[in-house]
């Protein structure tokens, strides 16, 4: 019961009542079938729905992996070379990848693009692709919205790691596309210009 006092009245009483639920916390422990001496990445859990990225350390062809934690489907899907940092809600899947070791410049940084996939439809597609002077990165999904941002203009002749113009300070747009069909994805942008990396 709850009373109200400004010093000179009192209020009529208020009721509160409090309701309590039983909550079970589970573990499970999951079998990836990886080898130890490889790379296991970036899990994203969608209710029952898993991915994440796993490969070799010795030349980073990492491939994306997609669990069904309550019927044990597993298969994987990637876009070649290293395919990372995988995003999941409902049954689409988006990650950046497709570049390989080493380019498209040995040791500065990589260039990559944004690849979604429908989970059911088993449709793939390449929203955005990198070139020598864009990059597009760190994708984001939800419902059939996928976010992005992405590097234009990018130095082109990078000369050692010490030297090159560090594109990665450079200014970012966020952009995305609407994938409810995801082989004709409707484009936009969010807010050009708006931060560094």
């Amino acid at each position: 019961m709850l009373f109200v006092n400004d010093g000179l009245d009192i209020s009529q009483p208020d009721y509160i009542e409090v309701k309590t639920a039983a909550v079970k916390a589970c573990q499970q422990v999951i079998n990836l079938g990886y080898e130890i001496s490889d790379y296991f990445y970036y899990p994203a859990l969608y209710g029952d729905k898993l991915v994440y990225c796993y490969g070799s350390q010795s030349d980073y062809s990492w491939d994306i992996y997609y669990d069904n934690l309550t019927t044990g489907i597993l298969y994987s899907f990637a876009a070649g070379g290293i395919d990372t940092h995988p995003k999941i809600d409902g049954d689409i899947v988006v990650w950046s990848g497709g570049m390989n070791l080493n380019e498209p410049w040995g040791n500065e940084p990589r260039n990559s693009s944004v690849i979604a996939r429908n989970l059911v439809t088993g449709v793939q597609k390449t929203l955005k692709g990198f070139s020598m002077s864009s990059s597009y990165s760190h994708p984001a999904v939800s419902n059939k919205k996928v976010v992005w941002i992405e590097h234009h203009n990018l130095d082109t002749t990078p000369i050692g790691s010490n030297t090159a113009k560090n594109w990665w300070n450079t200014t970012y747009s966020i952009c995305g596309a609407d994938v409810g069909n995801l082989n004709n994805p409707t484009y936009f942008t969010i807010a050009p210009n708006v931060g560094t990396r």
